[in-house]
């Protein structure tokens, strides 16, 4: 049995010891440029969003960095997201050989419990929504992803970060029963911001659990549903396309969720995750919850609102697959005889 720390105990990234061979990359500098695509020229997201925030900050006449608001800023002076401010983290498994059998099925149940629940009068039954998240490495040889190898799911107060790599049949494609029932299951939304892709993504890896069910993601709700649906003002700019959570967090919490490039490819399947690799990967799920209990407070909300939810199928996306590979190759033109 793993020994796993309370939920109440404190998981900051300061407090974890930084594993051998990670490097901590400060706040707002460069990825090193011998990173893929580090070379090209592209418009630096963090620095536009620190922009808006100086922007509302100076259209409000006080600085985001005002001693009487009790909130950490970085160098320039707005202020950061911190996902361990508001909720308590948790990592599964913490060691490379942990048992998990039960262990990860109370973990799971307890972040259940700690989410939004959902009333549906008019069939009087009732659900629970989570946000959800996942992460994977990129093979740069195969120009492929690999397989989803961390998940990372929050309720109000609690964080749950499972590092599918590190579980003894991950490189078999198979997951435990626990993670299979959460992300099927009907009864628990799983909501973020462009969860369909992962919901896609996670499909194609073809994870099985042991009895031979093919692992999929249902019950998903797009963040950005609700921001339209709330947000006449967002939807006006939004439109057809979706915000960022970057830009999420920033309108609605007027806070910098820092999302480096660097971070975002680094070894997600290492057996310890470093300390950034930890913050990121928190600070998604929390910001996604937070910037949800925001906009409940909005105007526009109504408490009978029933979010849009869609319930994932694997055999339709496969067979949908499979008819856009037929219609493709049925495209082609015949090969010329030379």
């Amino acid at each position: 049995m793993s020994s796993l720390i309370p939920f109440d105990e404190s998981c900051h990234p300061s407090s974890l010891p930084a594993p051998s061979g990670s490097s901590t990359v400060p706040l707002g500098s460069q990825p090193n440029q011998n990173q893929p695509g580090a070379g090209r020229r592209h418009i630096d997201k963090n620095q536009m969003i620190i922009q808006i925030l100086k922007e509302k900050s100076a259209s409000r006449g006080h600085s985001s960095s005002d001693p009487n608001r009790n909130h950490p800023v970085n160098d320039d002076g707005v202020i950061k997201f911190d996902a361990f401010k508001s909720h308590s983290v948790r990592v599964f498994p913490l060691s490379h050989n942990a048992s998990f059998d039960g262990v990860l099925q109370r973990l799971i149940n307890n972040i259940i419990a700690d989410g939004f629940t959902i009333y549906d009068k008019s069939s009087k039954s009732s659900q629970k929504m989570i946000a959800f998240d996942m992460e994977w490495d990129h093979d740069f040889r195969f120009r492929k992803p690999r397989p989803t190898s961390i998940i990372q799911v929050a309720g109000k107060t609690k964080v749950l970060v499972i590092k599918l790599a590190a579980l003894p049949t991950w490189h078999q494609r198979i997951l435990p029963n626990s993670i299979f029932d959460l992300l099927s299951s009907t009864d628990v939304i799983k909501f973020g911001v462009g969860i369909s892709g992962d919901a896609r993504k996670l499909s194609q890896d073809r994870f099985f659990t042991q009895s031979g069910y093919h692992v999929y993601l249902s019950a998903i709700m797009e963040l950005n549903h609700v921001v339209k649906s709330v947000d006449e003002i967002a939807m006006l700019e939004i439109e057809s396309g979706i915000y960022s959570l970057q830009r999420l967090v920033c309108r609605y919490l007027e806070e910098f969720l820092y999302k480096p490039a660097v971070w975002r490819s680094s070894n997600w399947e290492a057996v310890e995750l470093s300390k950034n690799q930890l913050d990121y990967a928190a600070a998604d799920v929390a910001a996604a919850i937070r910037v949800y209990q925001k906009l409940l407070l909005l105007p526009g909300y109504d408490k009978n609102f029933i979010p849009p939810i869609t319930y994932w199928d694997p055999r339709q996306f496969q067979a949908k697959s499979r008819s856009k590979s037929r219609k493709s190759k049925a495209q082609k033109p015949p090969p010329q005889v030379v």
